[in-house]
């Protein structure tokens, strides 16, 4: 799996209001990240498949939700992802905790 430059930064927001990030807003960010750990198109990325599916051990989930919570600039729990997680149903998870 290789790192891509032009997979979304993890940096912090500059403000506050910067995290509240749309359900849309995060899937695209997890597809962009999930591309580049993968070495695949975006394209390819089915948001309605799991983690599971796509290969995501727990070592690589516990990095892409320390990414995520970097860029929504929030401490993201490293169990939001389970075996039965997807792409689109942990972005709507996260888009209503960021709201919070």
């Amino acid at each position: 799996m290789k790192e891509n430059p032009s997979a979304p930064s993890a940096r912090a927001p500059q403000d506050a209001h910067l995290a509240r990030r749309s359900s849309q807003q995060i899937q695209a960010w997890i597809v962009s990240h999930m591309a580049a750990l993968l070495d695949v198109r975006e394209a390819q990325i089915d948001a309605s498949r799991t983690f599971e599916q796509y290969g995501l051990d727990s070592i690589a989930a516990v990095a892409l939700l320390s990414d995520l919570g970097v860029w929504l600039g929030k401490d993201l729990d490293t169990n939001l992802i389970d075996r039965d997680a997807t792409i689109a149903s942990l972005s709507t998870q996260l888009a209503d905790l960021v709201r919070d």
